[in-house]
């Protein structure tokens, strides 16, 4: 049986907010197990499985997939600037990668 993980140790693991990843289980981009009404939790192989599908492929303008790669950090190299943490940018960069991709599909 798979391991459930904390959305804190996910949101340390994947270097984003734990609102972003309710934000990202409650659009389906993540897989989560939701244990009760308060309690979310993240199964360790889909994680594993979320991380790889993402840090495997580049973009070859392969127009079949509407797969989004994002970088992934293991949290040896975060990169830290005046606006690290701020769900808000982060949100616009993730929104403009999204707008690029759909754009070079026309």
């Amino acid at each position: 049986m798979d391991k459930l993980l904390r959305i804190q140790e996910v949101a340390d693991l994947l270097s984003v907010s734990v609102a972003t990843l309710y934000e990202w289980s409650r659009q389906g981009e993540i897989p989560s197990v939701k244990l009760s009404r308060k309690t979310l939790r993240f199964k360790e192989s889909a994680i594993n499985d979320f991380i790889s599908a993402r840090s495997t492929r580049s973009f070859t303008g392969n127009t079949h997939s509407n797969a989004l790669s994002l970088p992934v950090s293991t949290g040896h190299n975060k990169i830290s600037s005046p606006h690290s943490g701020s769900d808000s940018n982060i949100e616009k960069i993730i929104q403009r990668a999204k707008d690029e991709v759909l754009a070079h599909k026309k």
